[in-house]
């Protein structure tokens, strides 16, 4: 037929039975995109906040858009149905880390997302499907946390040089 396939061969020597498991090269890949998007879809239903798992894959070769294969989870869109593609700045950023068909691990980026707010995302590709992972938060979010924590930080550090000049250390 001339399609690629991928072939597994198990044997099994006390019933003298040989196994041979064929599929196409792209129902792997296809069966691989699926999971990823049922398990994103899943992990957003469940989130609370602003937290939001996507997967995506170039538009039509674009390094510039990205078409959104998982629900948005703020949108009343099923992107199984529906053509979800974004240029956002930070679906742009992403679409961009996909076309150099690299693996890419925990890409930090920060840009507006689809609902025009700052976010921050980590970006995972698998280069063997043509997808990415992109795991993004409000700014907003995150922001609080951190000053909280620095300002503990410091608070703490002004204390123990305090403590060390006065020489009650």
């Amino acid at each position: 037929r001339g399609v690629k396939v991928l072939v597994s061969y198990g044997c099994v020597p006390d019933l003298k039975v040989g196994i041979v498991l064929k599929m196409d090269d792209q129902e792997v890949i296809d069966d691989g995109i699926a999971q990823a998007v049922q398990y994103s879809n899943d992990q957003n239903s469940q989130e609370s906040g602003s937290l939001e798992l996507l997967v995506g894959k170039s538009y039509k070769g674009r390094n510039d858009v990205l078409q959104v294969l998982s629900n948005l989870k703020y949108r009343n869109l099923d992107c199984s149905k529906t053509l979800c593609v974004s240029n956002s700045g930070i679906a742009r950023q992403g679409a961009q880390i996909l076309s150099s068909s690299t693996i890419t691990v925990g890409k930090l980026l920060w840009g507006i997302d689809y609902r025009g707010k700052e976010t921050m995302a980590a970006v995972d590709t698998m280069p063997e499907l043509g997808i990415a992972f992109m795991l993004k938060i409000d700014v907003s979010e995150v922001e609080w946390p951190l000053i909280v924590n620095l300002l503990i930080l410091l608070g703490a550090a002004f204390g123990i040089t305090l403590f060390g000049v006065l020489g009650l250390g």
